[in-house]
């Protein structure tokens, strides 16, 4: 199953085709997705529908095709959003070290997000503001 934007403010859970993994591929099964407010009720507010909904998943490696060299079982973050399970390429997750929550692996999606927000818009300081006057926004 997963989540989509039905319609507007109908959101609607949908079952999942099928499908194989080839190679490079992995296929990752669901244990969290986080929840964005904004992101998620955009879409729901302004289509285009149906479209998925989520972006922030954690899950384990259920299967990985030839030449994945990422092993089944692993912990990884990646964007399949709030749906049971997906397939990727091997390229497109995050292996999670064993030391790292799994809450806290999950927020790597939307600080990174955050970040490419901010390079974006360029947030520079005001005179007399309490930024030091040369911060560096372009590093």
């Amino acid at each position: 199953m997963r989540l989509i934007a039905a319609s507007p403010c109908t959101p609607r859970w949908e079952p999942l085709a099928p499908r194989g993994v080839g190679p490079g591929e992995v296929r990752v099964q669901t244990r969290l997705s986080a929840l964005s407010v904004a992101s998620e009720l955009s879409v729901l507010r302004g289509g285009p529908f149906p479209s998925p909904l989520g972006y922030q998943t954690l899950g384990t490696v259920m299967e990985a095709g030839p030449g994945v060299t990422l092993p089944v079982g692993a912990r990884v973050v990646t964007t399949l959003g709030h749906a049971a399970w997906g397939v990727h390429g091997a390229s497109r997750v995050i292996p999670v070290p064993d030391n790292v929550p799994d809450r806290a692996a999950l927020s790597v999606i939307l600080a990174e997000e955050t970040a490419k927000g901010l390079r974006r818009v360029h947030p520079a300081p005001t005179s007399g503001s309490w930024w030091p006057e040369r911060a560096c926004w372009d590093c």
